[in-house]
């Protein structure tokens, strides 16, 4: 049988609008990428678990909202939601790196459902 090619991706942007993917990573990449956001070197981190079903992206704030755009999916029966909420940075890079490891759940507190597009 042909072995099946993860779908893990980091993917990073800089905040000088560089932009860099990675296919393999660890977790001390991914708390990296999350340090980044908090002090300004990434504008996005994008993470895709290895099983394709788990993603989370973190959109760094701007100068009139200093908080973070955080999109993150869960699965609802056999589909996938799509959820979003804005968050202190330290707090979003906290659920970068405790997201792929089921710490957090979107979908509680603030984070509001976006419909299915069609």
């Amino acid at each position: 049988q042909p072995r099946r090619a993860s779908r893990a991706k980091l993917a990073l942007v800089y905040a000088s609008g560089a932009a860099e993917t990675h296919t393999t990573f660890t977790e001390e990449d991914v708390q990296a990428a999350a340090e980044g956001i908090v002090d300004g070197t990434y504008q996005i981190a994008d993470l895709t678990h290895a099983s394709g079903y788990m993603w989370i992206r973190v959109t760094a704030g701007d100068r009139t909202d200093g908080r973070c755009t955080v999109e993150a999916t869960r699965p609802e029966g056999q589909a996938l939601a799509l959820y979003i909420t804005k968050m202190p940075p330290k707090e979003a890079a906290a659920w970068l790196t405790g997201y792929p490891r089921g710490e957090f759940l979107p979908g509680v507190r603030d984070w509001k459902r976006v419909p299915k597009s069609k």
